[in-house]
């Protein structure tokens, strides 16, 4: 069954098409794997599921209920989560905090609730920092709760997005190169808890990343963007040998590499204005 049915999304940026006609269907309870070169498109459907990009054309289902004709602030609510390209916290915060950010919109409690202190908003409270300490756990981060952000190297930044996605308890996280820029020791530990999130929690991945190798150990579906259309769906093993996907990654600037046994390689061509 189907938790997420994108159909015939077209974008346009003035007169470039960021996207053209593209439809998918995520499966309840997988991991999902969308990849293509820099400029594919990837990150606007992102915006459009999440509801930061208004598309020309098309539907988006989630459970059955049509994401398009809900403001962006009411996507949250209905159980799903995102992280961003590049790491979005706030540095002077404590790590704490800046999971605690993933609830404010979830938390039962009124402006004077808060500002007079009143025991329902300190039960919200107590009850919302539990969810934090939680989520960190979850990520391997709690001993890290009061630190600010600015003290944590890197991939453990990396990670405190990731909490701070799953202290909502989404049914539906999208991931938007949770791999991009770490070590490889601090890849395998991202690796390592997405698939718990899968097997642990249940929850429903779609999965932006240029590491081929993380999709395809991950993914158990892949759809493949080129120039904002899709160019191949299917299991992780027919796509790393399909012949258009190959030529996508690989036919159109020198530099790029394919396997050596003509299967899908992992370099991409270079970035292209607006729909990254």
């Amino acid at each position: 069954m189907s938790l997420l049915a994108v159909e015939g999304i077209t974008v346009r940026f003035g007169g470039l098409v960021a996207l053209s006609d593209v439809s998918l269907t995520v499966a309840e309870g997988t991991i999902h794997g969308l990849i293509g070169p820099n400029g594919a498109g990837k990150s606007t459907l992102f915006n459009v599921v999440s509801r930061f990009v208004q598309p020309a054309a098309g539907q988006v289902l989630f459970d059955g209920r049509e994401l398009l004709r809900l403001p962006p602030h009411a996507v949250g609510g209905l159980g799903i989560a995102r992280t961003f390209q590049n790491v979005l916290l706030c540095q002077r915060l404590t790590v704490l905090d800046n999971v605690l950010t993933g609830l404010h919109r979830s938390l039962p409690v009124s402006f004077w609730g808060a500002a007079l202190r009143l025991p329902a908003a300190m039960r919200a409270e107590e009850h919302a920092r539990a969810r934090a300490l939680e989520a960190l756990e979850w990520v391997g981060l709690r001993p890290w709760a009061h630190r600010r952000v600015s003290e944590l190297p890197f991939g453990a930044q990396k990670r405190v997005e990731l909490a701070r996605a799953l202290v909502s308890r989404p049914r539906l996280l999208l991931l938007d190169e949770p791999a991009a820029g770490l070590a490889e020791g601090d890849r395998r530990q991202m690796a390592a808890l997405i698939a718990r999130l899968q097997r642990e929690l249940g929850t429903t991945v779609v999965m932006v990343e240029h590491d081929l190798g993380l999709v395809m150990d991950l993914c158990q579906e892949v759809t493949v963007l080129d120039f904002g259309r899709v160019i191949a769906q299917g299991p992780p093993a027919a796509v790393r040998r399909d012949p258009t996907v190959i030529a996508a990654y690989i036919g159109r600037e020198a530099g790029a590499a394919g396997g050596p046994d003509g299967t899908l390689g992992g370099q991409d061509r270079g970035e292209q204005a607006c729909s990254s």
